[in-house]
């Protein structure tokens, strides 16, 4: 998975000290998010080496391209995650 994230946010600051996170990925047609289904990818982060960022940047912006002018301020950087784990919910149970 590859994210593009900026040298100015926490959770980057946080993934410079130690590479290991989760990623949430949730959807809820109705109702508040985390009641909906939702996908919890773990694994670690690295930067995207030199020679894969020109391709990489050139993929993201097909799908985003008003993030070009991230992309021109240069604190912007692609960052690679390898998944190790990942656990799906289908949606939360009610209790009674």
């Amino acid at each position: 998975m590859r994210r593009l994230i900026s040298g100015l946010a926490e959770h980057t600051r946080n993934l410079q000290c130690n590479v290991r996170a989760g990623f949430l990925v949730a959807h809820s047609a109705n109702g508040p998010v985390l009641e909906g289904q939702h996908l919890t990818l773990i694994g670690a982060f690295e930067p995207a080496p030199p020679e894969q960022r020109d391709a990489l940047a050139r993929r993201y912006l097909q799908y985003h391209p008003d993030a070009a002018r991230y992309l021109e301020l240069g604190d912007f950087s692609f960052w690679l995650m390898s998944i190790e784990r990942m656990r799906f919910i289908g949606e939360f149970g009610a209790m009674g």
